[in-house]
């Protein structure tokens, strides 16, 4: 799934001479470089004093909280706003400070340098609240501040995109114009170096320079195909301090490829329309593929192209007999931007359809009747043989067990690996054997079919009538084979369950429920024992079934394997009808959607909900709570008369702007108001709550805005449709009541900026890109 971000894309050519130094040998000389920390005599509880935290590392936004053992300050200035800090830092430390009660007071850090060691000593002449000097001769505390870095998660790929998307991270604010000049990509053998652009992944708005800790860069145009490249951040200065990076940062990024052919086959396999398929060393977009690019010989009628990720299909009405000359032109490019080196030319020839035996499915369901009804496609066979053999109820496990054992990949004895047919190239296929000969099942029915050829697929039906006086009923293996020239044996099997009665299954995160029901009007069938069993015939539960026909089984009784590996799940579920055995495979046939997964963890659940979800300053919230908590053995619960602690936050942020408390009623509710207050910050806030000091899952997200009437409209319309280097615009501006707006100043900013779609792909790169310019005009 693509998610789509709006982004500001910000690039500056970037000139110079290339370092002379390979880039692996520049990090290992930048690492080496790193300053070791330095022992600390530092004594943050000297006197009685506590300070939380006590050492560290401190940024941009950390509280200090200071605790004096006597009172500091009067009670008239507790939560008054700037007051003086009891500790001077050396170097300064940037920051407020917040008297919390008359002995505690919180210092919080606005902005710091990086790589600095902080030295907290008391302030000189500080006084308690009673006007004493208070001294400490020895109290001090010590923190660092992080040290100035670029890192990324990026990994060196062997196969690079042309415009790989690196995400960096700094530890400071940088300056995104600043980033564009000290931030290349540069080639691993040559050093030539790659301007980058620099991709703002946030659209706040500043009136200087765009600053960011988090930003993404790629370089300006596509890179060189066949090299290898690394991307240097070399000289980028912190925006606050200026301070520059202590070393040069090197990402080993990877090598370009270009888009290869790795192989063309046909296929011609039953029941499919024969077709030729083309696989790549890269993702191919459907756009990409036409038929001036994809050129087959002989021309094929009603020729269609497919491109499925990294592979292409071709499908049309073949000759099959003549041998195809498919031509893959250098034009087609793949995902990763690069096409191939030269034009690609193969052949491709059909081979008759394998031979074989296809069954609707291992395991079939009939009503017991006077005669049972079985089909299957024949396809390239000589003669085959079927038998309609009775299952007795003590090899039941054993034969089911074994019905699928050739769909198996064979594996080497000795090294466990999968074992490759020579004559196909794809695995090998377990060795399996006729089953109703060697469990000696007793047949009841059996007959031949005449050889086909020709790629011809033959529908065979199977119509068998039991001796007189008896019926179908119960379980039975339905077998057919033909001996191959070369003496291998095609084969398929299918367990046939004739009953009327039928076995669904259903799980539940705590239980397995099977219901037995009649074939003919799907009512339910009470009083029948439904046993589950293993492979090995081992029983593991049993249950009757309700009135509903539901049997009911814990899931850890009968799939026990999911916490202890070494025991077996259950392989079959049995119930033991009036007419015979009906059966459940645990494996069977599911739908593909849903999951019976679930949280082991039970946490409370809060829903909150607003009387809207959008209001102006000094509106007024209205909001009510539905609390649960949830428990093992009671389940649902409600906290009557529990205490509530409800708070609104930024959305982008973890400050609180309202809070409020109230107890949750005897129906499992709480109810709050807030107002919003008049010069609120327009954005999203989150609203949660606490009941009994316990956070509750769940949010509200609500927002604030306003709107006001503009006096005037500006409206700015391209003259020229033209693209080169000079772009013209007219802009032109009217009152809303209709007079234009004569005289007015104008102050215009061109910025080129996109909306940029980024797929989920290894390299997380764009398909659809364009390029950003910053600022470009000055005043009128």
């Amino acid at each position: 799934m693509k998610r789509r971000y709006s982004t500001v894309i910000l690039f500056f050519v970037i000139c110079g001479v290339a370092f002379a130094l390979p880039a692996r040998a520049l990090a290992r000389a930048s690492a080496d470089q790193q300053e070791e920390e330095e022992v600390s005599n530092a004594k943050p509880d000297a006197g009685g004093i506590a300070i939380d935290p006590s050492s560290g590392k401190i940024g941009e936004g950390d509280a200090i909280t200071i605790t004096f053992p006597v009172a500091m300050v009067a009670a008239d200035l507790i939560d008054v706003g700037n007051q003086p800090s009891p500790f001077v830092s050396e170097p300064k430390l940037d920051g407020t400070f917040l008297w919390k009660s008359q002995t505690e007071g919180v210092f919080t850090v606005s902005g710091v340098v990086a790589g600095a060691h902080h030295r907290l000593n008391l302030a000189p002449g500080l006084k308690d609240a009673a006007g004493k000097p208070f001294t400490v001769k020895d109290w001090s505390a010590e923190f660092s501040t992080p040290k100035f870095a670029i890192t990324s998660d990026f990994t060196e790929r062997d196969q690079l995109s042309a415009r790989p998307q690196i995400y960096l991270d700094s530890t400071y604010a940088v300056r995104l114009d600043e980033a564009a000049e000290h931030i290349y990509f540069q080639d691993r053998d040559s050093h030539e170096r790659f301007p980058v652009e620099v991709i703002q992944t946030t659209e706040e708005k500043s009136s200087g320079p765009p600053e960011e800790t988090q930003f993404r860069v790629s370089p300006r145009q596509p890179l060189p195909v066949g090299h290898e490249f690394d991307l240097i951040v070399n000289g980028l200065l912190d925006a606050k301090s200026r301070r520059p990076l202590p070393y040069l940062q090197v990402v080993p990024v990877g090598k370009t490829e270009p888009l290869k052919v790795e192989w063309v086959a046909a296929f011609n396999h039953a029941l499919q329309e024969p077709a030729i398929r083309i696989k790549f060393n890269d993702e191919i977009d459907p756009v990409e593929v036409t038929v001036e690019r994809i050129r087959v010989e002989p021309a094929v009628p009603n020729m269609k192209l497919l491109a499925s990720r990294d592979e292409v299909e071709i499908t049309g009405n073949f000759d099959r007999t003549q041998r195809h000359k498919i031509t893959i032109s250098p034009e087609i490019k793949g995902d990763r931007g690069y096409g191939l080196a030269s034009e690609s030319r193969w052949g491709a020839s059909f081979r008759p359809k394998e031979s074989c035996l296809l069954f609707p499915s291992s395991q079939v369901f009939a009503r017991a009747r006077q005669d049972l009804r079985f089909a299957f496609f024949q396809i390239n066979t000589p003669q085959v043989t079927w038998k309609l053999a009775r299952i007795p109820a003590e090899k039941l496990t054993e034969v089911t067990a074994r019905v699928r054992e050739f769909e198996q990949d064979a594996t080497d004895s000795i090294t466990r690996e999968v074992v490759i047919d020579p004559r196909t190239g794809f695995a090998k296929q377990v060795q399996t054997e006729l089953l109703v000969d060697t469990f000696q099942l007793p047949v009841s029915a059996s007959g031949t079919f005449d050889a086909t050829s020709g790629d011809v697929e033959t529908r065979r039906e199977v119509h068998c009538t039991p001796p007189a006086h008896e019926e179908f009923a119960g379980l039975y293996l339905f077998e057919a084979s033909a001996t191959l020239p070369d003496r291998r044996i095609v084969g398929n099997r299918s367990i046939i369950c004739v009953n009327d009665y039928l076995l669904t299954q259903k799980r539940t995160p705590a239980s397995v429920i099977m219901r037995l029901a009649k074939m003919s009007d799907a009512s339910s069938v009470a009083g029948v024992t439904v046993r589950a069993v293993t492979e090995e015939n081992i029983e593991l539960a049993r249950t009757v079934t309700d009135k509903n026909g539901m049997a009911q089984f814990p899931k850890d009784l009968v799939f026990p394997k999911t916490s202890e590996p070494r025991t077996r799940n259950t392989h079959l579920f049995i119930a033991d009808t009036a007419a015979g055995p009906a059966l459940q495979f645990a494996d069977g046939t599911a739908y593909s959607s849903g999951s019976d997964h679930t949280q082991n963890v039970r946490t409370p659940h809060a829903e909150i909900i607003t009387d809207r979800n959008l209001y102006r300053p000094a509106q007024t919230v209205k909001m009510k709570g539905l609390v649960r908590d949830e428990t093992v053995f009671s389940g649902l619960m409600i906290p009557i008369g529990a205490k509530v602690h409800w708070n609104i936050t930024e959305a982008d942020g973890s400050r609180v702007v309202g809070q409020g408390d109230t107890v949750v009623s005897p129906y499992g509710g709480w109810e709050a108001e807030w107002t919003v207050p008049e010069k609120a910050k327009l954005g999203s806030y989150e609203i949660r709550c606490r009941v009994n000091d316990r956070d509750y899952e769940g949010v509200n997200t609500i927002g604030v805005q306003e709107y006001r009437v503009p006096l005037f409209s500006v409206v700015v319309e391209a003259t020229t449709p033209e693209v080169g280097m000079t772009a013209h615009a007219q802009v032109s501006s009217a009152y809303f009541h209709g007079a234009p707006n004569v005289g007015a100043k104008v102050h215009w900013k061109a910025t080129w900026s996109s909306s940029a779609e980024y797929a989920s792909d290894e390299n997380g790169s764009s398909k659809r890109r364009f390029n950003a310019y910053t600022e470009v005009g000055p005043s009128l």
